[in-house]
């Protein structure tokens, strides 16, 4: 008994002394499966993406015997660079496009151009899904759970006011809704500011998506030359001026909503559809196509949790098998069975429950549909953000962009 005891201490020890996972390294041999730990970072707060990812971590541990899947939450508010860079422990990561980018610059996740081909991503996944992982012609990551917002109305309220919503733009919808002192609810992951949101569904493809995602973390000059985004605090100070857009026109709720909404005590709300795909309600409708500042809707498909593998990962075969896993046909028709949108083809295909607008808007989408908020470095995302609450204060130049870049350098 002693002589196996050394033995399994031999072999762990041997474990922790192996570093690198760089996705075309050598196979473990077969003593090294008798202790096998994943360890996954998490640096969300969707609460959605964590519930799956705690339904995969099970599924996964029922179907093979002896293995541990450990959930890392963000240590003494350590930055997620800093934390890969200080530490071996971690073998996923699942995080925001926005710190997949800046990871995948600084070398700290792996090239996954292997894992999509050996899995023939791309022929099972709608194309919404991969866009999310890609930096120039690599991909770093895949998406999780992809969701829209989605504009739900009490469909009795309007017509006992005699409007009918669908010949009413959107900013007219909430002006008529914030004139009767009701604050617009918004519900949405926690990670997402509420006027962001608005922001993203002003863009309209005013935002050049691939040139944004080619000069991240770029020079001063090369985001100054940038204009785009200038032009999307434009149109929200077009709006803000008209009376149509104010620093308090909304607030944020949890999951009740919904029922409120269905019993008539708020006329209308925007929510995340991830929250919204639970049950049918007698009075709530889902606004199909409204326009806004006189524009048809163009789809924006949002997802805040993608996974990548640490390139410092100390179990790269494991690793694999979990991802596998996680995006075979037969986990992804699992979950979607279970209440989740997915944008894994076939499991889309045989759902019938998913909302016709939402599965039409993930089928159609590229990376022309990400909001530009998931291409901005964090630092430059957070001065956006802060520019957009002064333009609805009242305070705009037209000078936005400028000093945004002034003030993340």
């Amino acid at each position: 008994m002693k002589r196996n005891n050394i033995y399994i201490i031999s072999i762990i020890l041997l474990l922790v002394s192996l570093s690198g996972c760089a996705l075309n390294k050598k196979e473990k041999n077969n003593n090294d499966k008798e202790n096998n730990d994943i360890n996954i970072y998490i640096d969300t707060k969707d609460e959605v993406s964590i519930e799956m990812i705690q339904f995969a971590i099970d599924s996964y541990k029922n179907q093979k015997e002896g293995i541990t899947v450990n959930i890392k939450a963000p240590v003494n508010k350590k930055d997620i660079n800093t934390y890969l860079k200080d530490t071996k422990e971690i073998d996923l990561v699942v995080t925001n496009r926005n710190n997949i980018l800046n990871l995948s610059k600084q070398g700290l996740i792996a090239d996954l151009n292997e894992f999509y081909k050996k899995n023939d991503i791309n022929n099972r996944f709608y194309n919404i899904i991969t866009s999310y992982g890609v930096k120039g012609d690599q991909y770093f990551a895949l998406g999780l759970l992809p969701f829209t917002i989605q504009i739900i109305y009490n469909e009795k309220y309007f017509e006992d006011k005699g409007i009918e919503i669908n010949k009413v733009t959107l900013e007219e919808l909430i002006k008529l809704t914030n004139d009767k002192d009701v604050k617009v609810p918004i519900l949405a992951p926690e990670s997402i500011d509420a006027m962001e949101i608005i922001s993203v569904l002003l863009e309209d493809n005013l935002v050049d998506k691939k040139q944004l995602e080619n000069i991240y973390e770029g020079n001063v000059e090369k985001y100054n030359n940038f204009k785009d985004i200038q032009a999307v605090l434009d149109e929200l100070n077009k709006l803000t001026k008209e009376g149509y857009l104010t620093k308090d026109m909304l607030e944020v709720k949890d999951k009740d909503i919904l029922n409120y909404i269905d019993k008539g005590r708020y006329p209308m709300a925007i929510v995340a559809s991830s929250y919204n795909n639970d049950e049918e309600r007698l009075n709530t409708k889902v606004l199909g196509n409204y326009k806004l500042i006189g524009k048809e809707k163009t789809p924006v498909v949002f997802m805040d949790a993608l996974i990548a593998v640490a390139n410092n990962c100390k179990d790269q075969e494991e690793v694999i098998e979990f991802m596998k896993f996680i995006y075979s046909d037969e986990f992804q028709m699992k979950i979607s069975e279970k209440g989740f949108v997915t944008g894994n083809i076939k499991a889309m295909e045989d759902n019938n429950l998913i909302n016709s607008n939402l599965k039409s808007d993930i089928i159609s989408s590229n990376m022309s549909n990400i909001p530009y908020i998931y291409s901005l470095p964090p630092k430059i995302r957070n001065e956006v953000k802060s520019e957009i609450y002064n333009i609805l204060r009242g305070n705009y130049n037209g000078d936005e962009w400028n000093k945004i870049i002034r003030d993340s350098y």
